[in-house]
C-alpha cells in the first residue's frame, strides 16, 4: 500500500494499493488488516530552475536573449538530471534573470527570495554576475550545482530522523569568558551577530557507537566540515563527546545558515565513515540577501547530490533509515555586531 500525499494522520491513513518487491498490489482489503512500513520515499529532491523573462527592473528579455538562456539551462539539466529539472518561472525554486535592462548582467536568484534588508528594501540575494562568452556555461553549471547540492542536503536533512535519545547537541554563546548562554532553538528565528563567540557541543547519548560528521552550510551555499578535521577519528562511543568546537561568527556571509549533524551507526568491523566529501566552496554573492562508504545514508546523499541513481526520487528502507540520524539547527547571521 502507498500512503497518499497528505493522507497520513495520527490514527488513520489514506492509502492506495501498489506493487512492491515483485509482489502484486493487493486486491482485497479487510477491516483490521495491518500495514508495515517497507520503504520511506523522500520524493523528488531536484532543484526546479527557469529563465525569468522579467528582470529586477520589470523589463523583459528579448526573445533571442531568452532563447540563449533557456538553451544553456537545458544543457545543464541534460547533464545533471539527478540535480535539477526545468520548470516554468511560476513553479521554479531558482531563476536566471537580468538585474536591469541597461546592464544586461545575468544573476542566479531564488524564486521565493528571503528578506535581506538593504537601504530599507527587502530584496532576494543575487549570485553573480554571470560572465559573458564561452565562460558562461561553466559558470552557470558550477553555480547551480553548488546550490542544488546544498539545498538537496537541507531537504534530505529536513526529512531525516532526529532522535533526542541519540545525540545531545548544544550551541552556546559566550557573553564573556565566564558567562556562556545556551542558544535556544525552536522559539522563533535565532539571530547570531558578527563577532559572536560560540561553541558547538555534541555528545553520544545512545548505547551504540556512532560515526558523527558536523557540517556548516552558509548563506552562499558553501558546505564546510567542522568535524572531523584531518587526522581525527569521528567514531563516538556511548558517553563520548566531540571536542568542543569554538569560534566566532563573521559577517562574510549573512542570512540563513545551518548546522547539519549526521550520525551513522558505527560498524565495528569497518573504518569510521565521514561525510566530509560533501564539502564545497561558497558562491560569490553580489547582493547580500574520508570515503562515502557503503551505507544507507552515504548512498542516499551520494545519489541525490552527485548522481549515480536512475530514479529521480530518493528513499530508504525503514530498517536502513534506523541506522542514521540527521540533525539540523538554523539561525540568521546578522551583518552587525551585537548591542547588549
Amino acid at each position: 500500500m502507498k500512503v497518499l500525499d497528505g493522507g497520513l494522520q495520527a490514527l488513520e491513513a489514506q492509502v492506495t494499493p501498489c506493487t512492491y518487491n515483485d509482489q502484486p498490489a493487493p486486491t482485497k482489503l479487510a477491516a483490521g488488516m495491518r500495514c508495515e512500513t517497507v520503504f520511506l520515499d523522500y520524493g523528488d529532491q531536484r532543484l526546479k530552475i527557469a529563465a525569468d523573462r522579467i528582470g529586477d527592473d520589470g523589463e523583459s528579455m528579448t526573445a533571442d536573449e531568452a532563447r540563449k538562456v533557456e538553451m544553456s539551462l537545458s544543457r545543464f539539466v541534460s547533464e545533471n538530471a539527478h540535480l535539477a529539472q526545468l520548470a516554468i518561472s511560476d513553479h521554479a525554486d531558482w531563476l536566471l534573470r537580468y538585474d536591469d535592462d541597461q546592464s544586461k548582467q545575468l544573476f542566479v536568484v531564488p524564486a521565493t527570495g528571503f528578506p535581506v534588508r538593504e537601504q530599507g528594501a527587502e530584496l532576494p540575494p543575487l549570485f553573480g554576475p554571470a560572465p559573458t562568452g564561452d565562460a558562461f556555461d561553466s559558470w552557470l553549471s558550477e553555480s547551480l550545482t553548488r546550490i542544488a547540492r546544498a539545498q538537496t542536503l537541507l531537504r534530505v536533512s529536513a526529512q531525516g530522523m532526529e532522535d533526542s535519545g541519540i545525540l545531545d547537541i548544544q550551541i552556546v554563546r559566550y557573553r564573556n569568558e565566564e558567562d556562556a548562554q545556551p542558544v535556544e532553538f525552536g522559539r522563533g528565528d535565532v539571530k547570531l551577530y558578527d563577532k559572536d563567540r560560540i561553541a558547538i557541543q555534541v555528545e553520544n547519548t545512545s548505547h551504540e557507537p556512532l560515526d558523527v560528521t558536523i557540517l556548516m552550510i552558509d548563506s552562499g551555499y558553501g558546505i564546510y566540515p567542522l568535524f572531523p578535521t584531518r587526522g581525527r577519528v569521528n567514531r563516538l562511543f556511548p558517553g563520548n563527546k566531540v571536542p568542543s568546537l569554538t569560534g566566532k561568527i563573521n559577517a562574510k556571509t549573512i542570512g540563513k545558515e545551518y548546522l547539519v549533524v549526521l550520525a551513522l551507526k558505527g560498524n565495528p568491523i569497518e573504518q569510521p565513515v565521514s561525510f566530509a566529501f560533501l564539502t564545497q566552496p561558497t558562491l560569490e554573492r553580489t547582493r547580500s540577501g574520508l570515503g562515502r562508504g557503503k551505507n544507507p545514508l552515504g548512498e542516499l546523499l551520494s545519489d541525490a547530490m552527485f548522481g549515480g541513481a536512475v530514479e529521480m526520487t530518493r528513499g530508504s528502507p525503514p530498517k536502513a533509515a534506523e541506522d542514521y540520524h540527521i540533525y539540523t539547527r538554523s539561525w540568521t547571521t546578522m551583518p552587525t555586531t551585537r548591542s547588549e
